[in-house]
């Protein structure tokens, strides 16, 4: 499966989300920074942005429903399965996971991303800023 490879976390200073490519440790110990892209239409340096390291998620490939970028550490809801689950590397980081939170009768869904109809998961927040998504 060819996929873009890019990455987010949350920024140190509070701005929010950074995307980007992943880049070393040039700065201190516990950071690592971004490659700010401020013009999706093409490759473009920003700047540096210093993350919260334990926030950085790599891009899974895939868009919900509603064309959004679905980040490892996202928590998703699918409208078939009737589940919510959480995204993590699985496999040796070669496939993406779908970590079970919940269910409501009926089968067990798949455990794989990629086995999941894209028109039926919702991203509905993640880990990092909503942790009572998975203990609700």
């Amino acid at each position: 499966m060819n996929r873009e490879i890019k990455f987010r976390g949350l920024r140190k200073d509070g701005g929010g989300w950074a995307k980007g490519a992943l880049c070393g440790n040039y700065i201190a110990e516990d950071t690592i920074l971004v490659d700010y892209v401020p013009n999706p239409t093409r490759y473009e340096i920003g700047g540096w942005l210093e993350v919260i390291l334990e926030t950085v998620g790599q891009y899974a490939g895939l868009k919900d429903k509603n064309g959004k970028e679905i980040y490892e550490d996202d928590v998703f809801k699918s409208s078939f399965w009737n589940s919510v689950h959480v995204v993590k590397p699985e496999y040796g980081g070669l496939r993406v996971g779908a970590r079970l939170i919940k269910r409501r009768g009926g089968h067990w869904p798949p455990q794989c991303l990629e086995c999941f109809n894209p028109e039926e998961i919702e991203v509905i927040g993640n880990i990092r800023e909503n942790l009572e998504l998975i203990n609700a």
